[in-house]
């Protein structure tokens, strides 16, 4: 559909979430943990809301999944870093490193790859698909198959498309590719395909009213555990103490609003308060020496952030957050000026529940039967392994290979190839 290959996989850095790889073995990561613990903390990250024969499949299948682009040529290392996502390897020539070396193994076996080509409709015979119909410019074709497999990535990289499927995010900032409005979703329904959505998206929110890129050094300030995330409302929304970026996609989706702030005072760690000091010369982090001025200069209202901070503070005096249940050590009363204010933007990068899926990766219907000779890999695949937030970095990519290579050889095997 697109000009380019690849889609989010592209544009993606590259991490990848497994264990028993045969490179980490090579590389002696030896703690990497078991499938059965990985897939343990795909179910627990989902709220319970995950399938866990799907969480396995992609737990037992990850070793080998990253062993096969080894092969095709791709390379990882070790993921930077001290908390779980350091059982994330990362590609040494990111994203698309990886694509590009499918792409070639691809083309040297003969694929024809068609670019700025949409598919418009999966050809059914006798209730089974058997090819599809794209279009291309004004000319359209029709290309019979003996099946068909779906790997056409998200949703979230328009917001027509986000307002069909998530629509809590709409006029959220997206690194996603612009070509991800889910056309997959509607190709699988003309098929009587089931779809579970359940309104989830991975967010990595960003610092900027015009948001500085991921691999900016200020992006750190997106996590203060010490300070107050406000809505533009000037009311607070979070828990502060969430270890990861992805824990906020649901306080940001059930405040109902699309920008938001970090309040903080001086009582900040050296290196922090180096980065806001440069956020502040940067224009993304406002500063001023009381609440009240800090309100103005932030473009907040004035009474509800001093209320807000008011609330805060008697919380931090008490030594217990009764309202968002932080963690105690995280209680730092907001007290000494100058006090600042980081811009904080939300951002969508990766789309969540599509179409259900079985552990051969066969598309299924709203009985829950499989469409004959229908599959789907990748993104549009991991409706019962993601609920409301991304899991960890990597977990995307280790479940696009997992699933995209059962889906294709299901298909050989559904045809007797």
């Amino acid at each position: 559909k697109h000009n380019v290959t690849g889609g989010d996989s592209s544009i993606c850095s590259g991490n990848f979430y497994c264990c028993g790889a045969k490179k980490q073995d090579e590389l002696g990561y030896t703690d990497y943990g078991t499938p059965e613990e990985v897939a343990q903390f795909f179910f627990d990250q989902s709220d319970g809301d995950a399938n866990m024969d799907i969480c396995r499949l992609v737990a037992e299948g990850g070793g080998a999944a990253m062993d096969w682009l080894v092969e095709l040529g791709c390379d990882f290392d070790k993921k930077p870093g001290d908390n779980v996502s350091d059982r994330s390897m990362l590609s040494t020539t990111s994203g698309k490193g990886i694509v590009d070396n499918l792409i070639a193994e691809a083309e040297k076996n003969g694929v024809e790859i068609m670019m700025e080509t949409r598919a418009i409709e999966v050809l059914m015979d006798g209730g089974k698909a058997a090819g599809v119909k794209a279009r291309q410019g004004k000319t359209e074709y029709t290309i019979n198959a003996k099946a068909v497999m779906l790997a056409s990535g998200g949703f979230d990289g328009q917001d027509w498309a986000k307002e069909l499927y998530a629509p809590g995010t709409v006029g959220w900032h997206t690194f996603s590719s612009p070509s991800n409005t889910g056309d997959g979703i509607e190709l699988a329904k003309q098929t009587g395909a089931m779809t579970l959505l359940k309104g989830g998206l991975s967010q990595i929110h960003l610092v900027g009213r015009e948001p500085l890129p991921l691999n900016d050094e200020l992006s750190a300030l997106r996590m203060v555990n010490t300070g107050v995330f406000v809505t533009d409302l000037g009311y607070r929304c979070a828990n502060e103490s969430m270890t990861s970026q992805f824990d906020y996609f649901t306080p940001f989706v059930e405040s109902g609003r699309k920008e938001f702030t970090i309040i903080c005072d001086s009582q900040q760690p050296e290196k922090r308060m180096e980065l806001i000091k440069k956020g502040v010369e940067k224009g993304v982090v406002d500063t001023a020496d009381t609440i009240e001025e800090l309100a103005e200069a932030a473009g907040l209202p004035s009474y509800p952030l001093m209320k807000t901070i008011e609330r805060y503070n008697e919380l931090c005096e008490a030594g217990e957050d009764t309202d968002f249940h932080k963690k105690p050590e995280d209680l730092h009363a907001i007290e000494k000026a100058p006090f600042y204010a980081i811009q904080i933007t939300p951002n969508t990068n990766d789309s969540f529940g599509q179409l259900a899926i079985s552990t051969k990766a066969e598309v299924l219907d709203a009985d829950r039967k499989p469409v004959p000779g229908l599959y789907a890999g990748g993104t549009l695949g991991n409706a019962e392994l993601f609920y409301m937030r991304y899991a960890v970095s990597g977990s995307s990519m280790c479940m696009g290979t997992v699933t995209g290579r059962i889906a294709a050889q299901s298909a050989l095997e559904y045809y007797g190839a």
